[in-house]
Formats: structure tokens, C-alpha cells, sequence
């Protein structure tokens, strides 16, 4: 049988009076829309899972105490800093337009792989161009992030 192999970890340190969280994940691949969303609920799985034991409790080091808190906070609001790393999978897809190009994907289009070598080609000019602003406007994981806000 088939075994899912992506997911998750995610790990706090607390250093002086700085939480740092780490969240390393492995997501879906391949292009469409279907493949977008599967990996953006993904992300969203992992952060809402990755809970962790309040303050109190961690300090006391015991699984249960009258005096500990039980509450859980999630990591990505309760760390001072959270750095997500891994093989998300995320693309750059349409619109793709080089400064010197009058064609255009349209808005959040999604790579057929009739044309993914012309895509390939494209993005590659849009680096040699140094076309960072097109390239950012066409970032499956920028716009994932824009939509959750």
C-alpha cells in the first residue's frame, strides 16, 4: 500500500527570554489549483496541530499538577520568532510577464504541462532580467500568504 510521506515537525527552543519555533515540512507537489490548495491546507494543518504545553507546565516538568496551566498556545503566535523551512513545494505561476514581453498568464494561473518548458524558460529570463517584482507577484507561497490575511 501507499504511506503518506509528507508532513510536519515543528520544535520550540527557548533561549533566554526568546522563543524561537521551527517548523520544517515537506508538502505536496506538482502544478494545478488542486495541488495549491492541498498544500496551503496542509500548512494550515501543521500550524493548527502544532500546539504546545503553557509555561507553567513545561516548567514544573510534570505530566499533571492542580497549579499548572493545561492551556496550549499555538506556536506561530506564541514564539517571538517562527522559521518555516523545508521542501514546501510552492510555485511560481502565472501572471508571468518580462519587462521586454507583451504576453502574459493570466492572474494565478496554473501551469499545463503543454507549456512548462516555455514557463521554465520565462522564469529564467524574468531571473537573468533581475525581475524580482514579477517574479514575487507570481510566488504561489506570496500569494498564499496575502489571501490568509
Amino acid at each position: 500500500g501507499n504511506l503518506p510521506n509528507k508532513g510536519g515537525i515543528v520544535a520550540t527552543v527557548a533561549l533566554r527570554k526568546t522563543r524561537f519555533a521551527f517548523v520544517a515540512a515537506h508538502l505536496k507537489a506538482h502544478e494545478g489549483p488542486e495541488n495549491y490548495a492541498a498544500r496551503c491546507d496542509s500548512m494550515s494543518a501543521i500550524f493548527d496541530n502544532a500546539k504546545m504545553i503553557g509555561k507553567a507546565r513545561a516548567r514544573k516538568g510534570t505530566k499533571s499538577s492542580k497549579n499548572s496551566s493545561s492551556r496550549t498556545l499555538d506556536v506561530s503566535v506564541s514564539s517571538h520568532f517562527c522559521f518555516v523551512c523545508g521542501d514546501l513545494n510552492f510555485r511560481i505561476t502565472g501572471p508571468l510577464q518580462s519587462p521586454d514581453s507583451s504576453d502574459s498568464g493570466a492572474g494565478g494561473a496554473h501551469i499545463l504541462p503543454s507549456n512548462r518548458r516555455t514557463h521554465h524558460q520565462k522564469v529564467l529570463d524574468m531571473i537573468d532580467e533581475k525581475n524580482w517584482d514579477a517574479l514575487h507577484d507570481a510566488d504561489e507561497l506570496v500569494r498564499a500568504l496575502d489571501e490568509r490575511e
